[in-house]
């Protein structure tokens, strides 16, 4: 019993759960943005830091329910535009930050009114992460 707590707290602290053959991943605040009233569609923002030993990239993030794209936002002749990033490459010690104005997941068909989500990262190669995302209220720029 002490084993599950002890796991359950880990997985609290990271928001992450590893597939037993994925790579070492911790992944740090992450957070989906409240969709604006009357949408599905909404961001999702965490660091991801390779804590193993060799290079990982991520290929995608699945999620039941929902289509879930890596973006990054940028500036394009003084228009700042979104388009998508097909992976994520992690050399060891390397953190991705998925923050507002830069690299994000997409998250479209999302239900307002949850209060978390579990969205997974695939890893090339085989194995992912799951990742528990706490939803915010927190407002659009």
């Amino acid at each position: 019993m002490a084993r599950h707590a002890a796991l359950l707290l880990s997985l609290l602290v990271v928001g992450c759960e590893p597939d037993s053959d994925g790579p070492l991943l911790r992944v740090d605040n992450a957070w989906i943005r409240t969709p604006v009233a009357d949408r599905t569609v909404t961001a999702g923002y965490c660091e991801i830091t390779n804590t193993g030993p060799t290079p990982v990239a991520i290929t995608g993030f699945t999620a039941e329910g929902l289509r879930v794209e890596i973006h990054e936002t940028i500036d394009e002749g003084g228009m700042m535009r979104m388009r998508p990033v097909p992976r994520l490459h992690l050399a060891p010690g390397e953190t991705a930050s998925l923050a507002p104005g830069g690299k994000h997941l997409m998250l479209f068909d999302f239900d307002p009114n949850l209060e978390s989500a579990r969205i997974r990262a695939t890893i090339d190669g085989g194995g992912g992460h799951w990742i528990v995302f706490e939803v915010r209220n927190e407002g659009w720029r």
